[in-house]
């Protein structure tokens, strides 16, 4: 026999015959056959199919043993968003800088920003590990712009490590640091030259230079122990951020970038920036003069935008017009205000006498302030009167 299937009966006596039952004929021994199926009834009714053991072997028996992988949490991401000075010439002046942390580091982080009621779209990858960790000991506020050998501060570190630079290379922009409040948009930008290791992670900075690009409005009455320290790269990130969208409030969502923005390992945040480096510095060398016709004020200029060189006779006005605001203070209180076009105003008798000024009283001020078209008036030079 050689056919593939067949169909046959048999007598009741053979009831033990089930599907799957393997059996042959006496004139064939040697060909096998697989019941299929069994119909009872007077006769036993069998469909079968040939069966060769060489092409169809029986399955191994399952395990019964289980494995079980362990559950491992989605890593979760610390991203710090920093609205700061403008850093670089070639930097955009009114978008905040971004660093990203993680323990483990996952990778590469995807930050995506939304609108209110609206989709969000991808903003940007972080594909470096932020420098940063807090401060170990309290910061007091300092002079500012200037180097300081006697004032240091400890950090201790979550991720990276620092070292020492040559003070050429500090001049130059190494060992440059954010010092400050992210959910206040408070920093102070710091230099360092010289780095101690203390113990593992910790570090003593010392020849600091304070307050640089006019941060040193932020720093107040110091930093307190806990405040968050950032190193600030050359390369770190900026948020991609239109000029006239700077101060709206957005929705961000940032997480390992193999991951949809919806996955439980992104983290969210609703942020707006003042754009910190569209703001004017204050002015310098504030000076008043008593001339015959009442009071001169004088002062210099400083500018954001590539102020540093010594090759032309004056510094890039970085404004779109020269403009600032003059305050006169008593206690606090404005007295009197005066914009102009060029640096110094001069405060009439008639107007000194009419508003009782004295040049020996110590609760009477003046503030300067340069105006940009885009910020409004930046930061405040001010000296006292008495």
């Amino acid at each position: 026999m050689s056919r593939e299937t067949c169909c046959f009966a048999l007598p009741p006596s053979q009831k033990d015959i089930a599907a799957g039952s393997l059996m042959s004929f006496a004139d064939a021994p040697d060909v096998t056959y697989r019941v299929d199926r069994v119909e009872r009834g007077e006769y036993l009714m069998i469909d079968a199919t040939r069966h060769d053991p060489n092409v169809r072997q029986l399955s191994p028996p399952i395990s019964t043993q289980t494995h079980v992988t362990p559950y491992v949490p989605p890593l979760s991401v610390d991203v710090t968003f920093l609205d700061l000075p403008m850093l670089k010439s070639d930097q955009i002046a009114h978008a905040p800088y971004i660093v990203a942390n993680g323990d483990p580091w996952p990778g590469p982080i995807a930050v995506y920003g939304a609108d209110e009621g609206a989709d969000f779209e991808h903003l940007a990858i972080l594909n470096s590990r932020a420098t940063k960790g807090v401060l170990k000991s309290s910061l007091p506020a300092g002079i500012h712009s200037r180097l300081q050998h006697g004032q240091s501060f400890e950090v201790t570190m979550s991720s990276g490590q620092l070292h020492s630079v040559s003070m050429l290379q500090m001049l130059n922009g190494a060992n440059t640091a954010a010092v400050g409040n992210a959910s206040l948009n408070q920093w102070e930008i710091i230099q360092f030259q010289s780095v101690e290791l203390l113990t593992r992670n910790t570090y003593r900075l010392s020849n600091l230079v304070r307050g640089k690009f006019g941060s040193h409005a932020e720093d107040h009455e110091g930093w307190a122990k806990g405040t968050d320290f950032i190193l600030l790269h050359a390369g770190i990130d900026q948020l991609p951020m239109s000029e006239e969208n700077r101060t709206t409030q957005r929705t961000y969502r940032f997480g390992p970038s193999g991951r949809a923005y919806n996955h439980p390992a992104y983290r969210e945040e609703i942020r707006d920036f003042s754009a910190r480096g569209l703001r004017p510095l204050s002015p310098c060398h504030l000076r008043w003069q008593e001339i015959a016709e009442g009071w001169k004020i004088t002062w210099i200029r400083r500018g954001r935008i590539d102020a540093d060189t010594w090759e032309g006779v004056d510094i890039p006005l970085g404004e779109e017009s020269e403009l600032y605001r003059l305050r006169v203070l008593r206690y606090g209180q404005e007295v009197m205000e005066f914009t102009t076009t060029f640096p110094q105003v001069v405060i009439s008798n008639a107007q000194i006498t009419t508003h009782d000024l004295d040049l020996q009283d110590r609760h009477t001020s003046i503030e300067v302030s340069q105006i940009s078209n885009a910020y409004g008036p930046g930061i405040a030079a001010v000296m006292e009167i008495g």
